[in-house]
């Protein structure tokens, strides 16, 4: 246990150190922002983490996500950005969900509105974010994208509690870096 935490302390003086000397000092309070939305996420020191909170644990992993990506390294606020990762995140979280239903000890989509319900609640985060990423990436992000929410919404499909560990380590969870894939091959061909 004091190695993790030695290790993260370290970590985080070099990142502090990293930002303050190399990027502008606003940067440091966003990333901070973001550092503390993660973790509260599952802290101990609550006496209720927000990992507890039923229903919220998706969205809030989103909203994370989507401030990484829209927020953190942009002069201001990307919320074409911001919806795009958030709604795909958190329709890529869904699987998750699905998989940890039969021993979740707090409550998740599944448990309330079954799987078919939770994978429909999915197709739509996705759908959404791709629909959004039509309208304001260009066509040679959005293609890539639209790609990658393609096959995150057949890994969707496919989820269920039995499938084993690899299929969302690997798969689902593959799916984020896919857009970045896509790109290089499109841009190679």
């Amino acid at each position: 246990m004091f190695c993790i935490f030695f290790f993260n302390l370290i970590t985080f003086i070099f990142c502090v150190w990293a930002i303050i000397h190399k990027h502008h000092p606003e940067w440091l309070i966003k990333w901070l922002s973001i550092l503390l939305l993660g973790v509260l996420y599952n802290s101990s020191f609550l006496y209720f983490p927000i990992r507890k909170i039923p229903l919220i644990k998706i969205f809030y992993v989103a909203l994370v996500w989507a401030l990484i990506n829209s927020w953190l390294i942009m002069p201001r606020l990307q919320w074409d950005i911001f919806f795009i990762t958030f709604c795909g995140v958190s329709g890529l979280i869904l699987p998750f969900d699905i998989r940890d239903m039969c021993h979740d000890h707090i409550v998740t989509f599944p448990q309330i509105i079954g799987i078919q319900k939770t994978k429909y609640l999915a197709y739509f985060l996705l759908l959404t974010a791709s629909i959004i990423s039509i309208f304001y990436l260009p066509p040679d992000f959005s293609l890539p994208y639209l790609t990658a929410m393609l096959i995150g919404s057949i890994l969707v499909y496919f989820s269920s509690p039995l499938n084993p560990d690899l299929y969302f380590s690997l798969g689902v969870e593959g799916v984020a870096g896919l857009p970045f894939l896509f790109y290089l091959l499109l841009k190679l061909f």
